[in-house]
């Protein structure tokens, strides 16, 4: 893990260099380091997705139309929540960040249950951390304030 983490880490701090990117704000998850530049009020997020290949993408905050938390089950049978709490059947959870001209979404993952040691609680706190500040940043949420 260490080592998929320094690799993670360094491509993400070449495209900050590369973009400019003032941050402001970043967090390092297992397979994903996203980043705020509150200047450009910009995200950058960088997904690992095989050993040595990375997908990134630059977000601006006026593109950011939606931004909550997605929680995904897995099948739950009738009666199987007497004996095991919801949270038992958490298999993922994202920050969904819905887009304006109907782009594609973006989903970071916060969580995922095959991340073996991860505490659920702790992840799903800062996935709606990250939703109440970016919902805050976003073009729409200020113009409602306006």
């Amino acid at each position: 893990m260490i080592n998929k983490v320094t690799g993670l880490l360094a491509y993400f701090s070449k495209l900050v260099l590369e973009n400019n990117i003032s941050l402001s704000c970043q967090e390092v998850l297992n397979d994903c380091i996203i980043g705020i530049d509150g200047i450009h009020r910009k995200i950058l997020v960088v997904k690992q997705t095989h050993t040595s290949y990375y997908q990134w993408r630059m977000i601006d905050f006026d593109e950011i139309m939606n931004c909550s938390v997605k929680k995904t089950y897995s099948s739950i049978k009738a009666g199987e929540l007497k004996e095991r709490t919801i949270e038992a059947y958490l298999e993922q959870i994202d920050l969904r960040l819905e887009l304006l001209n109907k782009k594609e979404p973006v989903e970071i993952p916060f969580y995922k249950q095959n991340n073996k040691g991860l505490q659920v609680p702790e992840l799903d706190r800062k996935a709606k951390n990250w939703q109440i500040m970016l919902s805050k940043m976003s073009r729409r949420q200020l113009k409602s304030i306006a």
